[in-house]
């Protein structure tokens, strides 16, 4: 689908986070060990967090939302067709994991074509680089 307005860029990234929050909380309830569980806590909490702001950003910027047409963005390569269902553990772990990866190239490939609404564009960019800098080594560790 093309992303071809703010309004469906934050949409979109809203989805994502949904569904990584989704699967977190899957994975959080089907976890014994508890260093993960914290681990996987914290995920959901900062999934929450994130979508609390996108939603913030989203009511904030309605105007914005349909003055500038984005180009060349589409979510194709960002979705995920397989649904959060009940899996093993590692199965679950290593999903959550590419779904991260997925959502971490979404806004490394999306904070450029919004550069002219930088709030949004720095937040993108602040999400991108907390999957490199936390999320993602907790995951694979």
């Amino acid at each position: 689908m093309k992303l071809g307005t703010i309004g469906a860029v934050l949409k979109f990234a809203i989805q994502i986070e949904s569904t990584l929050q989704t699967a977190a909380e899957l994975l959080h309830s089907k976890m014994t060990d508890e260093k993960s569980k914290t681990t996987i806590a914290e995920l959901v909490a900062i999934h929450k967090k994130r979508i609390n702001r996108l939603r913030r950003l989203q009511r904030e910027n309605t105007t914005e939302m349909f003055l500038e047409p984005i180009v060349g963005l589409s979510s194709d390569q960002y979705e995920d067709e397989s649904p959060v269902v009940e899996k093993d553990d590692a199965l679950l772990m290593q999903e959550l994991q590419e779904a991260e990866r997925r959502a971490q190239s979404f806004y490394m490939g999306a904070a450029p074509k919004i550069d002219f609404l930088p709030e949004i564009a720095d937040v993108f960019e602040e999400f991108q680089q907390e999957f490199t800098d936390s999320i993602s080594p907790r995951l694979l560790s």
